[in-house]
């Protein structure tokens, strides 16, 4: 990242492990249908070396006045090996998935700290 001046900013490395899951789900998402509007949601790491992405895909964008938003789409699951960053998993979900990952990421991870 640059800054004027062409000084250096380097992120923290957390933020970038989760640019580098985010695009590798969202890659995955337009290769497997180039039609497809994709978004991503949310996203957990797991101490695995997996990490959980929810997307929002395949949907249209319906607006009233100034105010926009996707519908008719689909929640996709994708699972990422991040050792390789393959994608071993990628499935649809049912709109409960959002809130699945978010509460057994904290679980996993407020049971891993624990530790």
């Amino acid at each position: 990242m640059h800054r004027p001046g062409n000084q250096e900013i380097s992120l923290p490395s957390y933020v970038v492990f989760q640019d580098k899951i985010a695009s590798t789900a969202l890659d995955y998402c337009y290769q497997y249908n180039p039609d497809w509007r994709c978004t991503g949601v949310t996203l957990c790491a797991w101490p695995n070396d997996t990490a959980t992405v929810v997307l929002y895909a395949n949907y249209t964008i319906s607006c009233t006045g100034l105010t926009c938003r996707p519908v008719n789409g689909t929640y996709y699951k994708a699972v990422i090996n991040t050792t390789d960053w393959r994608v071993i998993e990628f499935e649809p979900a049912n709109e409960d998935i959002f809130q699945e990952v978010v509460s057994e990421c904290e679980r996993v991870w407020n049971a891993t700290e624990k530790k």
